[in-house]
């Protein structure tokens, strides 16, 4: 297959997401066959895709301000026969609300919190988020940090491609200040058959975020009116349902860019440069209760209760 026959967003799935862990998870705090799912800088919307058709009941709106990735999710969804369950909007989720999109789960994955560069800019999204929120609705949404943060350096992780090429994904932390909680990463991907380079994306998504600690983002979700949020490690599928392999956690399973989102434990690419390599097994669906869980690099998801 060409070079130009390779979809990036294709690429960035396989080697990132685990759409449908997490819409499992997702599930499993929204209760009722009717629940509905807002995915936030939803990108294609892999885990609101995941979402319906894991229910015949459930509905998703998917919000990016990038049209072409919307569009490539509307694609993918009449595909997938979920099409009928599924809103697109395109609206800078920056700047204002999503009309008529309240939702039982409010999920931004992708480290997308990072997007909001200000406290205020943060506090206006959230309590958006939360006059979305049905009574009782869940906020999720990832994030990382540990001693390796803020610094340089990077990641690279394989996975087998359905035609049976390798697709290798190195994420890099190409600036990072821990003066101000900004940081800089990208994601390239390379395809190879017999070791052979037959495709090269170099910085094919690139991301400025800030990194909000977990103090911080705990205060703002109480200001708003959001309980005090669960913290989550990893997530797992049902019971009794085999072991699924994810992606270890860091980058941003995000959008805006045109990513995705997300599945293992927060949904992401690369976590602390220091961070654990290869293959994570998903293992866990209960929240931390001692802060000696998190180890010393981590990926988390937070929910915080309406």
């Amino acid at each position: 297959m060409a070079e130009a026959a390779w979809n990036i967003h294709d690429l960035y799935e396989l080697c990132v997401q685990r759409a449908e862990v997490m819409a499992r998870f997702l599930g499993s705090l929204a209760g009722g066959g009717h629940a509905h799912l807002r995915e936030d800088f939803s990108g294609r919307g892999g885990v609101a895709r995941a979402w319906c058709a894991a229910g015949q009941t459930r509905t998703a709106v998917c919000v990016d301000i990038d049209a072409g990735v919307l569009q490539e999710g509307q694609r993918l969804a009449a595909c997938e026969g979920v099409a009928e369950r599924l809103r697109w909007v395109r609206a800078d989720l920056n700047t204002g609300p999503v009309e008529g999109a309240t939702a039982d789960v409010v999920f931004a994955g992708n480290f997308s919190i990072g997007y909001f560069h200000s406290r205020a800019s943060l506090l206006a999204y959230t309590q958006r988020v939360a006059r979305a929120l049905t009574p009782g609705g869940a906020f999720v949404c990832d994030t990382y940090g540990g001693a390796g943060a803020f610094a340089l350096g990077g990641q690279v992780r394989t996975r087998l491609h359905a035609s049976g090429v390798v697709v290798r994904s190195s994420w890099c932390h190409e600036e990072a200040d821990p003066r101000t909680g900004m940081v800089t990463n990208s994601l390239s991907l390379r395809v190879l058959r017999g070791g052979d380079v037959v495709a090269d994306f170099p910085r094919a998504f690139v991301y400025r975020w800030r990194l909000w600690s977990l103090p911080e983002l705990r205060d703002v979700f109480a200001e708003c009116g959001l309980g005090q949020p669960r913290v989550y490690t990893d997530v797992r599928p049902p019971e009794g349902a085999p072991a699924l392999q994810g992606a270890a956690s860091g980058e941003g399973v995000g959008s805006g860019d045109g990513g995705s989102d997300g599945g293992g434990a927060g949904g992401g690419a690369g976590g602390g440069a220091g961070g654990r390599e290869g293959v994570e097994t998903v293992t866990s669906a209960a929240p931390i209760s001692h802060s000696d869980e998190l180890g010393e690099n981590w990926t988390v998801l937070l929910v915080a209760r309406r």
